[in-house]
């Protein structure tokens, strides 16, 4: 799952460190893609503080969400219906269907919550602000990662951008779509694919998420 959705089940929370756990393993993956960090086999420097403690409790909440996300009816029954919708606007492209539909199934579901109004985007870059440095630095050290060479500049970025307003736009969630498989595959695209992306993500959106909600439903119910 994406930002949103992952910060969804921590909405309520007043302790931004946890926050910043649930969305930290996308955020080092995207700041430095070969680092491969395994926090569980440092328990006993993470323990120690409070501030590593909360962070490793939001990292295992993110792994507990994208595994029983990805392993549900719902995952499988979406991706198939999106790749299905887009694979002919996507034929003249590299781009893998079934890779795209993932990943906008994840999008459209940040979408669905931002829309009707069940997170807050404020309320997601106030916690992320609220972390102190020293919190991510000391966790990150714990797991023996020098964080400040990379992963903090990054995430002063990252939280600067304020990127994730635009995730209320489908036509800059198409646009984003296509940005990241330029990651993966070489290719170019014109602004008509952009928008002709956008209007069938739009209708996807409107005809087949009405269900969004229940993804949410299956998940809160099996996270201990």
């Amino acid at each position: 799952m994406n930002y949103l959705s992952h910060y969804y089940f921590d909405r309520s929370t007043v302790c931004p460190t946890i926050v910043v756990g649930t969305v930290l393993p996308d955020l080092l993956r995207n700041a430095d893609s070969l680092v491969k960090i395994r926090p569980q086999q440092h328990l006993d420097c993470l323990l120690r503080t409070a501030s590593s403690h909360d962070i490793y409790t939001g990292w295992n909440r993110h792994l507990a969400v994208d595994r029983i996300f990805h392993n549900s009816t719902y995952f499988f029954t979406h991706t198939k219906a999106l790749k299905g919708l887009l694979s002919a606007v996507l034929a003249d492209l590299p781009i893998r269907p079934s890779f795209f539909a993932h990943i906008a199934l994840e999008l459209l579901l940040d979408y669905q919550l931002i829309t009707k109004q069940e997170v807050s985007i404020d309320g997601f870059y106030k916690q992320l602000q609220a972390v102190p440095e020293t919190a991510l630095i000391d966790f990150f050290a714990c797991c023996d990662y020098a964080a400040d060479r990379v992963f903090i500049p990054y995430y002063h970025k990252f939280v600067g951008w304020l990127y994730i307003y635009d995730y209320q736009d489908l036509t800059k969630i198409a646009r984003m779509l296509l940005s990241i498989c330029k990651r993966l595959w070489k290719f170019d695209y014109t602004e008509e694919k952009v928008l002709a992306i956008a209007a069938l993500l739009s209708q996807y959106a409107q005809e087949e998420m009405e269900d969004y909600s229940l993804i949410y439903q299956e998940i809160e119910a099996q996270l201990v």
